[in-house]
């Protein structure tokens, strides 16, 4: 199971994200549940760096991503990103619950 977990502050904005783990709903290199969640966060991590400047500091590696925006930014676009995230993976647990867990901090 992949382990999802956000962190939230107390106005609900999204200061990072870390994924844990594998779906393991099928075999290496089929599974796209895994594949899936895996694009989508490395996605929203690239739109974060490249495309809203934020300054992050992550941590990326198998079965593992890590992400925690730097400075406390409530620019528009990074937050579109990061509720983008929380929002998508919050569908494909609905969708695949033995397989994916979201929770937030």
């Amino acid at each position: 199971m992949v382990g999802v977990k956000f962190f939230r502050k107390g106005d609900g904005i999204i200061n990072g994200f870390v994924l844990d783990g594998h779906t393991e709903c099928a075999p290496h290199g089929e599974d796209v549940v895994c594949a899936g969640v895996s694009v989508l966060a490395q996605s929203i991590l690239l739109g974060l760096i490249e495309v809203a400047g934020a300054e992050v500091d992550y941590c990326r590696e198998e079965g593992y991503l890590e992400c925690r925006v730097l400075k406390r930014s409530e620019q528009r676009e990074i937050q579109v990103l990061l509720d983008t995230l929380y929002l998508s993976l919050k569908r494909m647990e609905e969708d695949y619950p033995d397989y994916i867990e979201v929770q937030e901090e």
